[in-house]
């Protein structure tokens, strides 16, 4: 059985369309927030604007910070250079090759 015939569509409200205490409400509703990188926190070699600011605003808020990429091409230490460009001092980074480690890890030692 498919689950979208279980559970009934909900149309969710943009953000910027809540109250202020809504907004506020939706923000302590989580505890992480993953965000891809490429096309999200910048396009390119590019920032897009206040994305720094919106980090460093949630983990002020206690929230951890994930970022996600597929970008296999890009080293660890490039997403860190491209951190500090935006202001923000740490995030860790999931990327194919750590998700790849981990599922092996976890194959391996559940066979065992």
């Amino acid at each position: 059985m498919d689950c979208r015939t279980i559970m009934p569509a909900r149309k969710v409200p943009h953000i910027l369309k809540l109250s202020p205490q809504e907004q506020k409400e939706f923000v302590n509703s989580f505890d992480v927030v993953m965000c891809d990188c490429d096309g999200v926190m910048w396009l390119i070699a590019s920032p897009l604007p206040r994305t720094g600011e919106a980090v460093n605003a949630l983990k002020a808020g206690g929230k951890k910070g994930l970022c996600v990429t597929n970008n296999s091409m890009r080293a660890d230490d490039d997403y860190e250079h491209k951190f500090v460009g935006i202001r923000v001092k740490y995030l860790q980074i999931v990327s194919q090759t750590l998700l790849r480690l981990c599922v092996g890890f976890m194959i391996h030692y559940m066979s065992h």
